[in-house]
């Protein structure tokens, strides 16, 4: 079975499924097949074509009579005693701004942003999560310094705007994370263009392609372009996320980066397996 296996390619990491040990739990019972296939990241953009081909490979094989397919992912995370999270439409969060009044503002040096840090990593209920996702302030700070050295990060994403300003304190998050041994998954360009929703025409208000330019320059992948679009300022206004309305291009906007994001997160917890530890004694 596992040699029938072995057509299922990811294309991401370009190995089969079986060598990856990807194929889990293999079980054979009645002419029934059943096993699991446990993926690096839980929204691995190819993994209904991966199923789909597993399944048509192992149903080929004689005396076959049934295929029971599991999908599995490796990102277990503890749970602890604390504070229960926000959740709206399957998304837990938790934000300063949930515990302060509308009004306030926060003025904190590092040791504070340090103690708020930790407590979010170690004492929030957020219970089995496939993506642990902490969205920081601009520049190469407090926060950033302190969540590099508080867990293992699998990566960051850079988010800019197009114009050379923006990119250049882009270029800093880069060399920081990479100073702090964080490897960058990838640039995503925010507010690239504008359509026009009367006329149609295209306004670059904030230059085009230079985060595309920035990532060939740098050597970092490039995950994709949000456009500038009224729509995506009211759904967000509104607490309903633009990616709830499937035929929406800027949710397409969205999806791609995200799928494209979610492949290099599959790389790397793939090259973290692969790479060996060393470990030197004095």
């Amino acid at each position: 079975m596992l040699d029938a296996l072995r057509v299922v390619t990811d294309p991401d990491l370009g190995r089969d499924i079986v060598s990856l040990g990807f194929v889990k739990d293999i079980r054979v019972s009645d002419g029934t097949v059943g096993f699991t296939i446990e993926l690096t990241t839980p929204a691995c953009p190819e993994r209904d074509r991966m199923r789909t081909l597993a399944r048509e490979a192992v149903a080929a094989l004689p005396g076959v009579g049934g295929v029971e397919l599991m999908n599995a992912h490796k990102l277990p995370k503890p749970t602890v005693e604390g504070t229960v999270p926000a959740e709206q439409y399957g998304i837990k969060i938790i934000s300063m701004g949930f515990f302060l009044r509308e009004d306030d503002a926060i003025i904190w040096r590092g040791p504070m942003l340090h103690k708020t840090v930790q407590h979010f990593l170690g004492n929030v209920l957020w219970g089995d999560l496939d993506y642990l996702i902490v969205d920081l302030p601009p520049g190469t700070g407090d926060v950033q310094l302190t969540l590099c050295q508080a867990i293992p990060l699998t990566g960051a994403a850079v988010v800019s705007t197009p114009q050379d300003v923006a990119l250049k304190v882009a270029q800093k998050a880069i060399a920081m994370f990479t100073q702090l041994n964080t490897p960058v998954l990838g640039i995503i360009e925010n507010m690239a263009s504008y359509v026009c929703p009367h006329c149609g025409a295209r306004d670059d208000v904030f230059g085009a392609g230079g985060a595309r330019r920035a990532a060939d320059r740098l050597g970092v992948p490039f995950l994709g372009e949000i456009p500038l679009a009224t729509e995506i300022r009211t759904s967000s206004d509104a607490g309903r996320p633009i990616v709830l309305d499937p035929t929406s291009p800027f949710a397409q906007a969205y999806l791609g980066v995200a799928e494209k994001l979610a492949a290099q997160v599959s790389i790397r917890n793939m090259q973290r397996e692969l790479t060996p530890l060393v470990q030197i004694t004095f």
